[in-house]
């Protein structure tokens, strides 16, 4: 690579565990790649006709390049006090997650709220779970599943009550979303797109966020 600019800053974190920390980047303006990382005084002599700029006290990162993971709610729903049951973090059945449903259920003290993370009906050749399914698992404390798409979430009878629906009703459907409903009208543990799940999970995601920062960083560190 022809490098042609040196940028030079305070501190320019690296990523690489076995050089954390540089003083300058040697650059080829030409492909926007980096072709050296190291010290100003090494770079500028391997590279004397490259243009330098002096950034200063600026301290240079990386990029975080995340076109769509939204890492709060990801976060949030995946990492610890939530569960992650997707098919490839472990629960490739249907089998493996109702098992895992009765371990949690059992090691979870009375009354606390649990949130899972990652049903795929297709790999997981799962059904559309209903209240009625998941309280079979659940019985007494509210719990919410969110589905792999993430626009889809499903719930039991004690969230139903959690969230205070009146006669077990859900509210009127919001623009663009829809909560699921029985004949009669009461709510058959299922709500679509984010305005319905968001409400049908709140109570319980604001159960588990202990700390606000804490499960995005977890979510970044995967």
């Amino acid at each position: 690579m022809a490098v042609d600019l040196i940028i030079k800053a305070s501190s320019i974190i690296t990523m690489d565990p076995d050089n954390p920390r540089a003083e300058a980047v040697a650059v080829d303006t030409s492909t926007g790649l980096i072709s050296a990382v190291g010290s100003f005084s090494e770079l500028q002599e391997a590279h004397s006709d490259a243009q330098v700029h002096d950034a200063g006290k600026t301290v240079l990162t990386p990029g975080l390049i995340d076109p769509h993971s939204h890492p709060a709610l990801s976060g949030l729903s995946t990492q610890s006090p939530a569960h992650w049951i997707a098919p490839y973090v472990g629960f490739p059945t249907f089998d493996d997650v109702t098992a895992y449903f009765t371990k949690v259920n059992a090691e979870t003290p009375a009354g606390v709220p649990v949130a899972f993370n990652g049903l795929d009906r297709i790999l997981h050749n799962a059904p559309e779970l209903t209240n009625t399914i998941l309280d079979n698992y659940f019985p007494d404390r509210p719990v919410i599943v969110i589905d792999n798409s993430g626009h889809e979430v499903y719930f039991n009878t004690a969230n139903i009550q959690l969230l205070g629906w009146a006669d077990g009703k859900p509210p009127a459907d919001p623009v663009g979303a829809r909560y699921g409903r029985n004949e009669d009208g009461t709510s058959n543990g299922r709500a679509y797109e984010s305005a319905a799940l968001l409400v049908a999970a709140s109570k319980v995601l604001a159960s588990l966020a202990t700390h606000p920062l804490a499960p995005i960083a977890q979510w970044y560190k995967l």
